[in-house]
């Protein structure tokens, strides 16, 4: 089974015609694919190879490699391809990403297999944001979620607002899963500034849902950590500290958020394993040498937090999420710098939290 989808992991039309279920993102009756399901929920892998490291004899990796080919729509090798989303894909990552956040537990024991869902997860990090805004799942605010996560169309995600969290946190327990979600997470956010000129509810919301989505990889992460009864303090002091420097992650891969500036197009955006989404603002780009220094800000504040994440490691999870939780607010903080005006209308108080910068409306009232 292994090398039958190791095989489809470098053919994207034949993964994504046996992992396709008609109308299953319209239609909210109709079950995941049978192949799909059994695949990943029901089949007991055996180890197939003893002598592999890290549980990769099981085949978990291979599995990862179809499943992202069918729903990034490249061979799960050439990234450089560039990510592909319309129908065809989207069927298969709401397919992933509902049968994820909806079954918790079922990536347990699936070593390998949480970096490709991130990478699917990555792939669609807007579409992610705009359910994970939408409390409730109401209709009421969706054309401010539109405004600042793009409207949904023939080649998006739709999923509950309780799936995606789910998805965020099941996926986030593991390493890699954190490592690439908060990193496209990061940069999602960058471009959403990068989109808006001028400061408004959709960025407010933006920023908001940008806190709150690193807050629940944040505590997946942590929680994975400390629960870990194998692990002495001193290893997850080591892995928390780790952790918290999957900026690191960006840069071995060659992301930055110059290669996915709102001025580069759609497709060339997309020439690394993951270059997230960013959206075309009604109001159009910032200028260029606005967003240069969003990026120097950026870059600057990373610096900073990554010397908090070392001195805070002996304090363990609590300090931990602290610091990333500050680590959210950077983006914001980047606008401001680039934007000096728009801080006298901010106030001397800037937002300390996650839960403060999502409930707070940023733009010139108390937060």
């Amino acid at each position: 089974m292994a090398g039958y989808m190791a095989s489809l992991g470098h053919n994207l039309e034949a993964a994504q015609t046996i992992f396709h279920r008609d109308r299953f993102e319209q239609d909210e009756s109709v079950p995941p694919n049978d192949d799909l399901m059994y695949l990943l929920k029901e089949r007991k892998w055996l180890n197939g190879n003893f002598y592999a490291d890290d549980g990769k004899g099981y085949g978990y990796d291979e599995l990862g490699h179809a499943f992202e080919a069918a729903a990034l729509g490249h061979p799960y090798d050439q990234p450089e391809l560039g990510l592909h989303r319309n129908p065809a894909s989207v069927n298969v990552a709401t397919q992933l990403i509902s049968v994820v956040g909806d079954n918790s537990g079922i990536l347990a024991d699936k070593h390998g297999l949480s970096d490709s869902l991130a990478r699917v997860g990555a792939g669609n990090i807007d579409n992610l944001d705009w359910a994970t805004a939408n409390h409730g799942d109401a209709e009421s605010g969706a054309k401010t979620r539109d405004a600042a996560f793009g409207a949904l169309g023939s080649s998006d995600i739709s999923v509950a607002n309780e799936t995606a969290k789910n998805f965020l946190s099941a996926v986030g327990r593991d390493d890699g899963g954190y490592q690439i979600l908060s990193a496209a997470q990061h940069d999602f956010t960058t471009n959403v500034l990068k989109a808006h000129p001028n400061a408004d509810d959709s960025l407010t919301l933006a920023l908001g849902t940008g806190a709150e989505t690193q807050g629940i990889l944040d505590e997946a992460r942590s929680d994975a950590i400390m629960s870990d009864a194998n692990d002495s303090k001193e290893e997850k002091a080591r892995k928390l500290s780790e952790a918290g420097e999957w900026q690191k992650y960006r840069t071995s891969t060659g992301i930055s958020t110059v290669t996915s500036l709102v001025t580069v197009p759609f497709e060339a955006a997309r020439a690394t394993p993951f270059v997230t989404p960013f959206v075309d603002a009604a109001t159009g780009a910032i200028d260029t040498q606005t967003g240069i220094n969003i990026d120097r800000e950026i870059e600057k504040q990373q610096k900073e937090f990554d010397a908090k994440v070392d001195a805070d490691a002996h304090n363990m999870q609590k300090k931990f999420v602290e610091a990333s939780q500050r680590r959210s607010v950077n983006p914001l903080d980047a606008y401001i710098a680039a934007h000096p005006g728009l801080d006298d209308r901010l106030g001397t108080t800037r937002p300390a939290s996650a839960s403060r910068l999502a409930t707070s409306v940023a733009w010139g009232m108390p937060s």
